[in-house]
């Protein structure tokens, strides 16, 4: 009788831990994997992916040698920004020391702004980033690649064709940006020969001037597959649906 309940209380955590981080993917609209992206991302909800580890003081400016924050998150360019939890409604905050040491996936805000000191203008502040962090899991779970794409995959069929509640179906496109690299675009080619790329478009994902613009369709055997396994590149940001205008 306890191992049941033991295994139904499991059972619970885990859905609810999974319903709460559905919905987290949908609030958190982008990846920050680097301080590039922390500097396009800034003031804006994030998922924030990297090492989260015990805050390292910095060696100059008014910071230096003091310990203003516990922890930081070490970014795939070694860059590193503290992080402080987010104060929730319910009074309930992240117990953060349990990630220690650790890859993690962080749901926050990539605040700029002032960090050390306060608004007063006659007093000596110091600007900078700092994550405020409303959710944390440990990466490698399928979150971190699976909040890329900003479409409902449940819509579709294994074969690409969204089924409508009247039983039509049909197909759509999708797209995402890639480094303006020949090799990484054979890459992505060699795992969807159907992408097609559209240099000098930024399309609506915002491609910068260093990345080339890739529109594939779901019209394909395995989509669900291609399209997670597109998601788990490391230098796609976000996966979005195609709207013609």
């Amino acid at each position: 009788m306890t191992s049941l309940v033991i295994f139904l209380i499991l059972v619970f955590s885990i859905y609810t831990q999974s319903a709460e981080l559905r919905s987290i993917d949908n609030e958190y609209k982008d990846t920050c994997r680097s301080w590039a992206d922390a500097e396009r991302l800034k003031n804006s909800d994030a998922v924030i992916i990297g090492r989260l580890q015990k805050f390292t003081p910095w060696e100059k400016g008014k910071g230096a040698g003091h310990m203003f924050w516990q922890y930081e998150i070490k970014l795939s360019d070694s860059t590193a920004i503290p992080v402080v939890s987010k104060d929730k409604s319910d009074g309930e905050s992240i117990v953060i020391e349990e990630y220690l040491n650790g890859e993690v996936v962080i749901y926050g805000r990539i605040f700029f702004g002032i960090i050390i000191g306060d608004s007063d203008p006659n007093h000596q502040s110091m600007t900078g980033y700092r994550i405020d962090a409303d959710g944390i899991v440990p990466a490698g779970a399928g979150y971190e690649n699976e909040s890329k794409i900003r479409i409902d995959l449940s819509e579709f069929n294994d074969d690409g064709y969204r089924v409508r509640p009247d039983g039509e179906k049909s197909a759509t496109h999708y797209e995402f940006c890639i480094p303006a690299i020949d090799s990484i675009l054979a890459e992505v080619k060699a795992m969807d020969p159907m992408a097609e790329v559209m240099k000098g478009s930024k399309g609506r994902s915002g491609c910068t001037d260093e990345e080339w613009l890739l529109i594939s369709s779901t019209r394909k055997a395995r989509f669900k597959e291609i399209i997670k396994q597109q998601a788990a590149l490391p230098y796609i940001r976000k996966i979005t649906e195609t709207f013609w205008e």
